[in-house]
């Protein structure tokens, strides 16, 4: 039995190797997201050793300053001049914040560099690799391909919420790759800034409120008062239409087959009358 077999994970993992991207805004929390699930979630931390041991697994971390979880630094240079399995322990975790520092886009010609090409293989030495940045836009597209995890972090004006997909997104927030994600509420993990030291905590986030909302806001009670306005008006008419209809005296009224029928009596009674006959006169 290898030395990789003595891996058994648990959670989400469940053994397989994979490159996990966090995206977010400066501010949104998708670091401390990271250190958070570090804190909760032993899938990432531990492992099984095959006497059913749970050991601890070997973590490397870039860019997140002060950590207080046990972990070893990893150097811009360490990761720049050498693939990562050819120098890290079997099974390592690495963390890589502001990832886009060292793999970063390039132009379409240029040539992918050694070490970020090398991720491709990194499965077959056991890593797992945590890529933290603002925006997939901001990784090599070669990166983007590998990504067997998404995780978006994005400010509404009701809150944040966490996307997740089994790819990588480029474009996390439009409307059609947030219908097909796994969505959740997400609130700033605070218990994680006391962990390391965080620049997000002094990011003010400006939340707009979209404009469809706005003119909601202000529409409303105009809709509401004119329909209570037209409602009231229609109401008053119909009352007072119904009073004076009542108030009214009853009129005898004769049937209109009496009053043709007296009509046509008069007109036989005058056909009875004599007709006088006067002498005309010629020449008078």
């Amino acid at each position: 039995m290898g030395h990789k077999d003595y891996f058994i994970y648990n959670g989400f993992l469940q053994g397989e190797k994979m490159i996990i991207l966090q995206t977010g805004v400066p501010g949104s929390g998708k670091t401390s997201n990271i250190i958070s699930i570090l804190m909760s979630d032993q899938s990432y931390t531990h492992f099984t050793d095959k006497d059913g041991v749970k050991k601890q697994r070997p973590l490397f971390v870039n860019g997140i300053n002060d950590l207080k979880i046990q972990h070893q630094e990893l150097l811009d240079e360490q990761i720049k001049n050498q693939p990562l399995q050819d120098f890290l322990p079997y099974g390592s975790l690495v963390i890589i914040d502001e990832a886009q520092r060292l793999m970063g886009t390039r132009s379409a010609a240029s040539k992918v560099p050694d070490y970020i090409e090398a991720l491709a293989t990194h499965r077959h030495h056991g890593l797992d690799i945590v890529l933290i940045t603002q925006h997939p836009s901001f990784l090599d597209p070669f990166v983007r391909k590998l990504v067997q995890r998404h995780m978006h972090i994005s400010i509404k004006a009701v809150g944040r919420k966490l996307y997740e997909w089994n790819e990588c997104v480029d474009q996390p927030d439009s409307k059609t790759n947030i219908d097909r994600a796994i969505e959740r509420q997400f609130s700033v993990p605070k218990k994680a800034f006391d962990m390391y030291k965080s620049a997000e905590v002094h990011t003010k986030v400006n939340r707009r409120i979209p404009k469809s909302l706005i003119f909601l806001i202000l529409f409303l009670p105009a809709l509401v008062y004119f329909s209570y306005s037209t409602y009231s008006k229609m109401h008053d008419k119909y009352s007072n239409d119904e009073q004076t209809a009542q108030e009214m005296p009853a009129e005898d009224t004769v049937p209109n087959h009496q009053i043709d029928s007296s009509n046509d009596n008069n007109q036989a009674v005058k056909s009875l009358e004599p007709y006088i006959l006067e002498p005309l006169l010629w020449g008078l």
